[in-house]
């Protein structure tokens, strides 16, 4: 069949198919450039625009993020677009269309670039930010046990003090718990490209002609295909080497198993922020030097003592840590701590076979001030504190964390239960008029009804 035959049969439909498809996927990757790709469990939002693309060389920068990354898919597809209603526009002459017009694929593989790059620079980059990410899990976790009525969990249902970013599939929850709208846009973006290939014309049979080896196209490719490797490679193989370590360590071979972490440490630096990086270093440190204990040997015993629910030992080893004279205590000694005095308040708990989620016992008041002394920003230690100073009659204190609170934190089922606290706080100082509005607030950021505690008291206020 000829070309022009070809053109004439096709109806009106199949004619729009063309040129709407790529103008579809032009569009919706525009909307995914400025709807958010991840969402912090705090309630923080991030867009494309937001998140810098990073691929493990350290030289990120804010202007190379991923909106502008679709923001150029965009690009490529409208003009697909065009190119396609200008060679059907001009009829079946003219139909000759350039190469990445002829099928919808192209498109459909570079909306494949944001997805798959993201998910790489998350799951083998990003290891800090993902550490982040499992903290406020944790928090966020611990808050819902306590607010005294359930509210919606996340896709992926984890045991707080399970949340680990230590391994692939560890990283591999957190990521999927905190995946947004954005980055759904993108794969509706790649399924619709690769569903809608078998609409487009193929060229006509022609005489296949034995052509010869292009020997310096072959070479070119290789050359890419090597650079690729060494380029996105980098941080998956140091993933390699730390794992092959934990195979050392798992043996005994300690002197093997440092040289193997020194080695994933120089492949991808961020490595150094996390802290089941110097558990593992402190593991081989240890059993080589004995007598000679490191930060990194603390860290690793204050770990093992928290396995063995021994949380007055790991606080004690991370104790002699943070009073060693420095001039700044790393994050990831923080954490550590921030892990470690959240199991020591928890450990308070339940106790008296009291129901977990209203079991506010002052006896962890200690642990809790500790912990904000050590972690400001942990508003897991700020929201129990602000309860325990409530149950104390301790008003202006229980207002002071809750404030703290709504500074800290967008998540809105925290947000309607730290303006409930306050209105409480309030209406006992005498203060109904305020502790109304307060209440009306926390109804407000409770629009599927969970927060019963400010309806009814807001009800029953006069």
């Amino acid at each position: 069949m000829s070309r022009s035959e070809h053109h004439q049969q096709q109806t009106l439909p199949r004619k729009l198919i063309y040129t709407l498809v790529p103008a579809i996927i032009g569009c919706l990757m525009l909307c995914a450039s400025f709807l958010p790709w991840l969402k912090d469990p705090l309630g923080e939002t991030y867009t494309a625009w937001n998140v810098p693309i990073d691929i493990g060389w350290q030289f990120s920068n804010t202007l190379c993020n991923y909106g502008l990354l679709c923001i150029c898919c965009t690009a490529f597809a409208f003009f697909m677009a065009y190119e396609q209603w200008k060679a059907r526009k001009a009829g079946p002459v003219n139909i000759s269309l350039p190469w990445f017009a002829r099928s919808i694929v192209p498109p459909g593989v570079f909306c494949s670039i944001p997805l798959i790059l993201f998910l790489w620079q998350y799951l083998f980059v990003e290891v800090q930010k993902v550490d982040v990410l499992a903290q406020h899990d944790v928090q966020l976790i611990l808050i819902k046990q306590h607010l005294g009525y359930s509210v919606p969990g996340q896709i992926l249902s984890l045991s707080p003090f399970a949340i680990s970013n230590a391994t692939f599939v560890g990283r591999l929850e957190i990521v999927i718990n905190h995946l947004s709208v954005g980055f759904l846009f993108v794969g509706v973006c790649i399924a619709i490209a690769f569903g809608s290939a078998r609409f487009f014309a193929r060229p006509a049979n022609k005489q296949l002609k034995k052509r010869p080896v292009n020997f310096v196209g072959l070479a070119a490719a290789a050359v890419v295909a090597l650079m690729l490797l060494v380029v996105f490679g980098r941080a998956p193989a140091a993933l390699v080497c730390e794992y092959q370590a934990k195979q050392e360590l798992a043996i005994g071979d300690y002197n093997s198993a440092l040289q193997w972490l020194n080695t994933a440490r120089g492949l991808n630096p961020a490595l150094e922020q996390a802290p089941y990086y110097h558990r593992e270093q402190g593991q081989a440190w240890l059993y080589l030097h004995p007598g000679d204990q490191s930060a990194d040997s603390h860290v690793y015993l204050a770990f093992v003592s928290r396995g063995l629910q021994d949380y007055q030992g790991a606080y004690q080893e991370l104790l002699a840590v943070w009073q060693s004279p420095q001039q700044q205590v790393p994050t990831w000694i923080v954490d550590e701590m921030s892990i470690t005095l959240e199991q020591l308040s928890e450990s308070q708990r339940g106790r008296d076979g009291l129901p977990q989620q209203q079991d506010i016992d002052v006896t962890s008041l200690p642990w809790l001030q500790t912990l904000s002394q050590v972690d400001h920003s942990n508003i897991y230690g700020t929201y129990l504190l602000g309860r325990i100073y409530y149950v104390q009659h301790s008003y202006d204190e229980c207002l002071l964390q809750m404030q703290t609170i709504i500074h800290l934190s967008h998540n809105p089922y925290v947000l309607s239960s730290a303006y409930t606290y306050m209105a409480f706080s309030i209406a006992k100082q005498g203060n109904a008029a305020e502790a109304r509005q307060l209440l009306a607030t926390a109804v407000q950021l409770d629009p599927y009804y969970h927060n019963n505690t400010a309806r009814e008291e807001l009800s029953g206020l006069h």
